[in-house]
């Protein structure tokens, strides 16, 4: 079973990515970091993980791109994508495996879920305790597992960058019949706060999430080259109990600029170019 299944884990400035890979125990040799930090921990986490990869902290690349690069990479069975601060039981991805056999189905998230209205532009997963697998039908980025070939059949949203990725997974599957379960609230949990969300990153967090209101109120998206119909996200916001089409675009454009800076001339680890360049201007 190990050698089935293929563990990413992206971390932007992650407190606790090291304690969520040590709860892998067994499945360490699995999983792939992508580290989004100041200093590049090489040392730190090479001799226990399968690969390490470094990212400066202020690349705009987005965390849903390296998602998807890894999907469409893997050669494994089983995939899962992890956040830098879970905490997983030491049999989660022999119980979920089991699962997902029997069921057919992707897991995502801990117990029972309830959507909610943010404001007029988003929404929030408001999550209950429960000891049972769930019908959730709705993707918590917390963690994503499920067979290689189900993952295949959606496209990664890799137009977004972090908001607005829950909601797009989820209505694609939904659109596919690929059902979501929640895990039983046993199964794992946060070990703290999420560092994208609660300090400053230096891409947009809002990178295209127009588009994906664009699919709900039935709008042609480019980035999925169409629509999804009516009738299925009339069925999406019944079985959520919540009308997705209500929700407005953000009144204002809040997307990164196209560009790689890596891409650049004057793109230098450690800068000498860009400032001689610029003093030879003065």
């Amino acid at each position: 079973m190990k050698n089935d299944i293929d563990i990413l884990i992206y971390s932007y400035k992650g407190k606790y990515v090291k304690d969520t890979i040590n709860k892998l125990k067994e499945y360490s040799f699995n999983v792939t970091l992508i580290d989004q930090h100041p200093l590049d921990r090489k040392d730190l986490f090479n001799s226990f993980i399968k690969e390490y990869r470094h990212i400066f902290w202020d690349i705009k690349d987005s965390p849903c791109e390296y998602k998807e690069d890894f999907i469409n990479n893997s050669t494994a069975k089983y995939v899962m994508i992890l956040s830098d601060n879970i905490f997983l039981d030491d049999n989660f991805i022999e119980k979920s495996i089991e699962y997902i056999d029997s069921n057919n189905c992707i897991l995502s998230g801990f117990g029972k879920n309830k959507i909610e209205k943010i404001d007029l532009f988003s929404v929030k997963q408001i999550r209950k305790r429960s000891d049972e697998f769930t019908l959730t039908n709705f993707i918590n980025r917390d963690f994503i597992i499920g067979k290689l070939e189900d993952l295949k059949k959606i496209n990664y949203p890799s137009f977004l960058k972090y908001n607005g990725e829950e909601e797009y997974l989820s209505i694609m599957f939904f659109n596919n019949n690929i059902n979501i379960y929640s895990v039983p609230s046993s199964m794992g949990s946060p070990g703290g706060e999420r560092s994208i969300e609660n300090i400053y990153t230096p891409f947009s967090l809002d990178h295209n999430y127009n588009e994906v209101i664009k699919i709900f109120t039935n709008e042609y998206c480019e980035m999925i080259n169409g629509r999804i119909s009516r009738d299925k996200v009339k069925d999406f916001s019944i079985f959520h109990n919540f009308d997705f089409t209500e929700l407005k675009k953000l009144p204002y454009i809040n997307n990164d600029v196209v560009y790689k800076q890596y891409d650049l001339n004057f793109f230098d680890v450690l800068g000498r170019k860009f400032v001689e360049k610029t003093r030879s201007i003065h």
